[in-house]
């Protein structure tokens, strides 16, 4: 897939209108949120089951409730990870939101970029067990009971991504020392996905780009308390919880085929992660000059401030 310009149009729109003076894109931009600890990352593999394959109950490997063919045991890594983030921020369009719509304003917004990831694992019975039948009735046997997954045809799979994502937050509670927030992620992810037969390479997918969107739990306590200056000024620990299960709406690409020639069924995945580490702000425009306003329009940007120019 190419890169969804679709879904990156919609929300360069959403963010554009948050930012809807040119105050605000500096306040928005002035100061950057850099992050690093420790993750615990899952990921699984798989296909949608047919309506055979679900009303069979020998089936193993096929979750009926969720109509799902997993095709890999649950991958988890433990890594290390650094993201750079812009700040929660209040969304300017219903921040002065009153009475009845006050709630609103516990409504905020942010954007996150992460470090890349690599998943390393086994698929099995995919895009089927290796057995190849040109009788419609052996082909319905092998559909129906294919080999358990010890003896059927298995690939080791390479998985690199790379996310940026906007986390909209619906709540989100700001205290003295701590915050809060629960929230949804729209964004992209950037993935290459290698998969590997006997040694040898079937499938090579590099540069591919998918919609990524899912769930978030976030919990920050201030370390710093009420420093103005020095190393904790502005720092927090934190405790950030993802869920990818949203995604299974768009397949990854493969460059696989059927042992009878047939196209490979689309392959999906699940994935979370779940983050401790500490975050700082580090401001990036310094308000050196608090005199001046800013205001967008066809006057320009005017100068309050009462500096006068002497003539010698």
């Amino acid at each position: 897939m190419k890169f969804p310009r679709i879904i990156l149009c919609l929300i360069l729109i959403i963010y554009g209108g948050f930012l809807s003076n040119c105050k605000t894109i500096e306040n928005t931009f002035k100061t950057v949120n850099v992050s690093a600890g420790g993750e615990i990352s899952t990921l699984r593999f798989y296909t949608r089951s047919s309506s055979i394959q679900k009303n069979n109950p020998f089936r193993g490997d096929i979750d009926v409730g969720e109509g799902r063919q997993w095709h890999s045991d649950l991958r988890q890594i433990e890594r290390g990870f650094y993201t750079v983030s812009l700040p929660v921020g209040r969304i300017p369009v219903i921040e002065r939101a009153e009475n009845f719509w006050s709630f609103l304003r516990f409504f905020r917004y942010s954007a996150t970029f992460s470090s890349p990831k690599v998943f390393r694992g086994s698929i099995y019975n995919y895009p089927d067990d290796g057995r190849r039948s040109n009788n419609i009735y052996d082909s319905f046997f092998i559909e129906s009971l294919p080999l358990p997954a010890s003896v059927t045809r298995k690939m080791e799979y390479i998985y690199e991504e790379y996310q940026a994502f906007f986390t909209f937050f619906i709540p989100y509670l700001s205290f003295e020392n701590w915050n809060f927030g629960i929230g949804l992620n729209w964004g992209i992810a950037r993935y290459n996905f290698d998969l590997l037969e006997e040694d040898k390479r079937v499938s090579h997918v590099v540069g591919q780009y998918r919609p990524l969107n899912g769930a978030r739990l976030l919990f920050e306590y201030r370390v710093g308390g009420g420093l103005n200056k020095g190393l904790f000024q502005r720092t927090y620990i934190f405790i950030d919880a993802n869920n990818g299960e949203l995604t299974s709406n768009h397949p990854l690409r493969v460059d696989l085929s059927r042992s009878n020639g047939l196209p490979a069924d689309p392959l999906y995945a699940t994935w979370s992660v779940l983050r401790i580490g500490i975050r700082k702000e580090i401001d990036l425009i310094e308000d050196e000059r608090p005199d001046i306003d800013c205001k967008c329009g066809d006057q320009g940007i005017k100068n309050t401030g009462k500096k006068t120019l002497e003539k010698s």
